[in-house]
């Protein structure tokens, strides 16, 4: 859930009180698919760090970092000097977006694979991009008008109708394909908290089956309105973060905390910890 829309959501509300009206004083990379930006509001100073690593997407803010001496690289030297006007998350999909006072604007898209931070004109015309940058410069920045993930939350009926549609497919991937914004981790969440097999065919639901998951779905939905951060863990290595409790987690190790920013900052630097330690490790197996 680290790029999940309501993750994005809180980031950028907490990412907007805190840099609203900052300067960009240095964007940089110093570390293969990771760049970081450098704000001040003249008595604060923070840096932002973002990932477009295919194996784990995320942006977090932290303590100013020192730049290294050697293999760092300035990017996006027009935005450099320019104040932060908004950060907000883009309506129709999963982009946080932070918008400068001359109009242009810095997005990041956390796809995976895909993800990227560009760098937009006042016209929306990309104008320097992070990753695959030949390619994307002076193309016109569109975003699809995606149908509400969410519409069959309108009714039991709609709800109903839209699995219906998904056939012969177990429970959990019919709901991960009836709302693609919900995700994985809260698709199980909501069965579990409604007491169904996910693997149980989508079609064979009876109706105060479809009541029950339609309800805790409602339910699991407004909790991640107001979140409480947790992450969870596997031995010593962290295995979920979740922006809100996760019943089907309990008995496992949980960490929670009082700020998305810091779980998010947290699990990062646990994970890299633990692939650190693995890393070292396997080293060492080899020479046995």
């Amino acid at each position: 859930m680290l790029t999940h829309y309501f993750t994005l959501q809180s980031l950028a509300h907490s990412f907007n009180e805190r840099l609203h009206n900052a300067t960009l004083q240095e964007i940089f990379t110093q570390q293969r698919n990771e760049l970081l930006i450098s704000c001040s509001t003249g008595t604060d100073a923070c840096t932002l760090c973002v990932s477009c690593d295919p194996r784990m997407n995320y942006i977090f803010l932290r303590n100013p970092i020192a730049r290294a001496k050697k293999n760092s690289v300035d990017l996006f030297t027009e935005a450099i000097s320019k104040c932060i006007e908004s950060i907000s998350v883009h309506p129709f999909d999963r982009i946080l977006q932070i918008k400068l006072e001359d109009g242009r604007m810095l997005c990041y898209q956390p796809f995976g694979m895909m993800a990227n931070v560009i760098l937009l004109d006042q016209h929306l015309v990309i104008s320097d991009a992070f990753k695959r940058k030949k390619d994307l410069m002076g193309k016109t920045f569109e975003v699809t008008r995606k149908e509400n993930s969410l519409k069959a939350l309108v009714s039991v009926d709609a709800f109903k109708e839209a699995l219906r549609e998904e056939g012969t497919k177990n429970l959990f991937t019919a709901m991960k394909n009836t709302m693609p914004g919900v995700g994985s981790t809260i698709a199980r969440e909501v069965l579990h908290r409604s007491r169904i097999d996910e693997k149980t065919p989508a079609r064979t639901l009876g109706r105060e089956e479809i009541e029950e998951i339609h309800r805790r779905l409602g339910e699991v939905l407004k909790e991640l309105t107001s979140p409480r951060p947790t992450l969870y863990h596997r031995g010593g290595a962290p295995r979920i973060f979740s922006l809100i409790p996760l019943q089907h987690f309990t008995g496992s190790r949980a960490e929670t905390f009082s700020d998305v920013n810091d779980a998010v900052r947290t699990y990062v630097i646990q994970s890299f910890r633990t692939q650190a330690i693995d890393a070292e490790k396997n080293l060492l197996l080899s020479k046995i």
